[in-house]
C-alpha cells in the first residue's frame, strides 16, 4: 500500500527533475526553473543539490519572469529550502541564518521558517533560544495551531502545567481536530 505510493511519488519526482532539467539545459539563468530543481531536489532529499539550487535562485532574487509571480514569494522559498536543506545537513549557522533571512521577507507564511528554525533550536537542546523563536513566530501569526501546540509542548516539557494547558486548549480553539493536542490534553488531566 503506502510502500507503493512512495515509490510511484519518488517515481514522479525522478521523472520531474528529469524535466525541469531539460529546461534549465534551454535557459540555465531562468529563476523559475532554479527554484523548481530546489523544490524537487528537497522532496527527493537530495540536500545538498536543493542548497545549490535555492542559493542560485536567491542570487537572481527579482529577475522578471514570464509568468505573474510574487518576487517576494520566490525569495521565501528559496530562502526557508536553503534552511530546510542546511538543517538536513547539519550546517546549523547556515540553517539558522537561512531561516531567519525567510522570517523578514513580507510574505503571509513567514511565520513557518520562524516555526522550523525553533523546532531546530529545540533539537539541538537549545530550549530557550527555541521558545523565544515561538513567541516570534506567534507575534507574527498569534492563531498559528502549529505554533501553539509547540509552545504548549514546551511548557509541557519544562513542567510548566497550566500554562501547556492554556496552550493546547488554544491550539483547539482554531484547530478543533489536533489530535495531538488532545492527546496532551488528556495526559494533563491524568496527571
Amino acid at each position: 500500500g503506502i510502500e507503493v505510493l512512495q515509490k510511484e511519488w519518488q517515481r514522479k519526482l525522478e521523472e520531474a527533475k528529469k524535466e525541469i532539467l531539460r529546461a534549465e539545459a534551454v535557459d540555465s539563468e531562468y529563476v523559475l526553473t532554479k527554484l523548481s530543481l530546489a523544490e524537487v531536489h528537497a522532496r527527493l532529499h537530495e540536500w545538498e543539490e536543493a542548497l545549490n539550487y535555492a542559493d542560485a535562485t536567491v542570487a537572481l532574487d527579482g529577475q522578471k519572469t514570464f509568468f505573474p509571480t510574487d518576487s517576494e514569494e520566490i525569495r521565501y522559498v528559496a530562502q526557508l529550502i536553503c534552511g530546510q536543506a542546511a538543517q538536513a545537513l547539519e550546517r546549523w549557522e547556515e540553517a539558522e541564518t537561512a531561516y531567519r533571512r525567510a522570517a523578514t521577507v513580507p510574505v503571509i507564511r513567514r511565520s513557518e521558517a520562524l516555526g522550523n528554525l525553533a523546532n531546530m533550536l529545540n533539537g539541538l537542546a537549545r530550549k530557550e533560544e527555541a521558545l523565544g523563536v515561538l513567541e516570534e513566530a506567534l507575534v507574527l501569526e498569534p492563531e498559528n495551531s502549529q505554533h501553539l501546540f509547540n509552545k504548549g509542548v514546551w511548557h509541557l516539557e519544562a513542567n510548566d502545567i497550566d500554562r501547556a494547558e492554556a496552550l493546547f486548549r488554544s491550539t483547539l480553539e482554531v484547530q478543533a481536530d489536533c489530535a495531538p493536542a488532545l492527546l496532551n490534553l488528556g495526559y494533563i488531566a491524568k496527571r
